[in-house]
């Protein structure tokens, strides 16, 4: 199972391997890492096999989870990829940019190993 993260704060990013580590156990897993959009992208081209799960952070330097979300709308293979927004801004205005965006669930930050879980569930179990 391929899962792409981005976040540009480090300690989120060994926060969610650990998490991801536990939940799924290391040898069921390979995790993708970016700092931003444009690395995500990056990624997303490199790689042979499309990523199951898509986690972005909202606010990101050079390109954001908002728009970094748009772009894959426009690809055939990336627009079916589940996606998930991380954030600490869940406001009315923000879920509908990201829903807009092809975001199909949130994660609120600060989250828990349980919500991490959770999101797991709806997308990829």
């Amino acid at each position: 199972m391929i899962i792409l993260i981005l976040d540009d704060n480090p300690d989120i990013m060994a926060l969610m391997d650990a998490m991801l580590d536990h939940i799924l156990g290391a040898e069921n897993i390979h995790i993708l890492k970016a700092r931003n959009g444009i690395e995500g992208l990056s990624l997303l081209r490199e790689v042979k096999s499309s990523p199951e799960l898509i986690i972005s952070n909202l606010r990101m330097p050079e390109m954001d989870g908002l728009t970094f979300f748009r772009t894959l709308q426009s690809d055939a293979i990336w627009s079916q990829i589940p996606r998930v927004m991380m954030t600490a801004n869940l406001s009315v205005d923000v879920k509908r940019e990201a829903s807009d965006s092809g975001v199909q669930g949130f994660l609120s930050k600060p989250f828990s190993i349980a919500d991490v879980r959770k999101s797991l569930a709806e997308f990829i179990f």
